[in-house]
């Protein structure tokens, strides 16, 4: 990887300096208990794949990155859910705050409630199987493989329920 410097903080990332600060981001996620905290740290999340990707690292630390960006916005979703765009949210100190205010877009809004969206198992079976496939995930790309997978798993119920009705003697259908 080659050296790079953070614009923001003058410091050279390289691959030891980004897996540092990946293994310090990741205890940071556990603490997060409000959406301020939840989009600062998928801002910061965000910078550091960035700056991850453009250093070229190897495929772990970026996947790494990668993989905290999505579970910083999954949380964000996790705590965005209450929040409707538009729509005032009373946070603690009973002051009223938008998406607008908390400089989440509808996007990011739209993204963070697909991950939330997703159950925790079958959210930590896609980042596996992107892991085993060699391939960067990305909010819209676990979305869109679940969704796949749901609805897989209705035509299969659905096959199953038919073959079920057909195997019926035809008094006990109606």
């Amino acid at each position: 990887m080659q050296q790079i410097i953070d614009n923001e903080t003058g410091e050279i990332v390289d691959e030891e300096t980004a897996i540092a600060r990946i293994e310090e981001q990741t205890h940071q996620l556990e603490l997060i208990r409000t959406t301020v905290d939840a989009k600062a740290f998928v801002d910061q999340a965000a910078a550091l794949r960035y700056w991850v990707r453009r250093g070229q690292a190897s495929f772990e630390a970026t996947f790494a990155a990668t993989e905290l960006w999505l579970r910083g916005e999954r949380r964000l979703g996790e705590l965005l859910e209450p929040i409707k765009p538009g729509n005032p949210q009373l946070s603690n100190s009973l002051t009223i705050e938008t998406l607008d205010d908390l400089g989440i877009t509808r996007n990011l809004s739209s993204r963070a409630k697909q991950l939330a969206a997703v159950p925790i198992p079958t959210f930590e079976r896609k980042i596996a199987e992107f892991r085993v496939a060699n391939q960067q995930p990305t909010p819209q790309a676990v979305w869109k493989k679940t969704r796949e997978e749901r609805k897989e798993e209705r035509r299969a119920d659905s096959v199953v329920r038919t073959a079920q009705f057909d195997a019926m003697p035809q008094s006990d259908r109606y």
